[in-house]
């Protein structure tokens, strides 16, 4: 009597087991599925170089923020790097925030000397380089409205920029 009592808690803890693995795939396969909720990025708006405004809670494609100082060389390495980018893949969305009080005839002075063809802004009041806690140049974030924003923080590769552009923004059919 004792075995058969041991074989029927054995089995029903076998089906047990095997019953909520099942429900568990089904659960996080619906998760999956239906997980294209919209990440956002902070409620802060910012004035382009030609004051044209930028509400970053509301862009609504895949876009590379790159952080950067315009007297740091190695930033001025990646600005040169992200314009190669914006030639080969036109449809590529990059914005470059200079961070603090910086004078615009700088900035401007740096956008025709290196001939920069993508927006740049001026976070005077460091808002929006708090909020995604940005604390190293240069600092690229790409964002992609349905994924979790990808920071990579220093001078990177070319190769190694390229790789991680067709990673995580993929949605762009680069």
């Amino acid at each position: 009597m004792k075995k058969l009592i041991i074989i029927i808690i054995t089995f029903i803890l076998i089906i047990s087991f095997f019953i909520g693995g099942v429900i568990s795939i089904i659960f996080k396969f619906k998760e999956k599925a239906h997980s294209k909720e919209k990440v956002r990025l902070p409620k802060i708006t910012l004035t382009d170089l030609e004051n044209n405004k930028i509400s970053f809670n509301k862009l609504s494609q895949p876009t590379i923020l790159l952080f950067f100082l315009p007297q740091s060389k190695s930033c001025q390495e990646e600005l040169g790097i992200l314009k190669k980018f914006k030639n080969q893949y036109p449809k590529l969305n990059i914005l470059a925030i200079a961070i603090g009080n910086i004078d615009r005839k700088k900035i401007q002075e740096l956008i025709n000397q290196s001939e920069i063809n993508y927006p740049i802004i001026i976070d005077k009041k460091v808002k929006l380089t708090e909020k995604l806690s940005v604390t190293a140049i240069p600092t690229l974030v790409f964002y992609n409205p349905y994924d979790k924003p990808f920071i990579i923080v220093g001078l990177k590769e070319e190769a190694e920029l390229e790789k991680l552009l067709k990673e995580h923004l993929t949605s762009l059919s680069l």
